[in-house]
């Protein structure tokens, strides 16, 4: 173990023991809504231990008065950043998702219907395990029926989900930029 991960765990279990209990209320993005783009904004409150201390005559300036108290607490705690990117990934995914399935050719409907998401707290996954899902969205494995010729009745192109994807990395880059500014 590091000596920054043996201060850090001695700091966390020092305050656990001997500091109070201190809400911190962090207001980040909420609920996204694949129809709109947006991101409502949520709170969470998080609580971990704390120590109150007086400001020592040093610390007092313009924007410290020797009446304000000084709170200490470890930063191995807070999970903030941690929080923001599994739902940055989350979100990332649902619209991947969202965008997929809109792109899908139709005939019956079997195969737009057909996407399955798989979201882990750092990855995104979307899979369609039809027969004809491979030939259709990626223009691989044709059936013989197709005579070696890609072909939708709604003129897809083939690799649609990962063109889709990488649309959509341009705006996960950003909206992670976005988190970082607010931390």
């Amino acid at each position: 173990m590091s000596l920054a991960n043996a201060l850090k765990k001695a700091a966390s279990a020092s305050l656990k023991k001997l500091g109070g209990d201190v809400t911190i209320r962090q207001v980040t993005a909420g609920a996204y809504n694949t129809t709109t783009g947006a991101i409502s904004e949520s709170t969470s409150d998080t609580t971990i231990k704390g120590a109150l201390s007086n400001v020592s005559r040093n610390q007092v300036n313009d924007l410290i008065e020797s009446q304000d108290k000084l709170l200490t607490i470890s930063a191995g705690d807070l999970t903030f950043m941690e929080d923001a990117i599994v739902f940055l990934v989350q979100a990332t995914t649902l619209e991947w998702t969202s965008r997929v399935k809109k792109a899908t050719p139709v005939d019956t409907g079997r195969l737009r219907n057909s996407w399955q998401t798989e979201i882990k707290p750092t990855s995104g996954t979307i899979i369609n395990n039809l027969p004809y899902a491979e030939p259709v969205c990626y223009g691989e494995n044709l059936p013989p029926s197709w005579k070696g010729q890609f072909r939708t009745r709604q003129k897809t192109v083939a690799g649609f989900p990962e063109l889709i994807a990488k649309e959509l990395q341009k705006w996960a880059d950003d909206e992670y930029e976005k988190i970082k500014r607010r931390l």
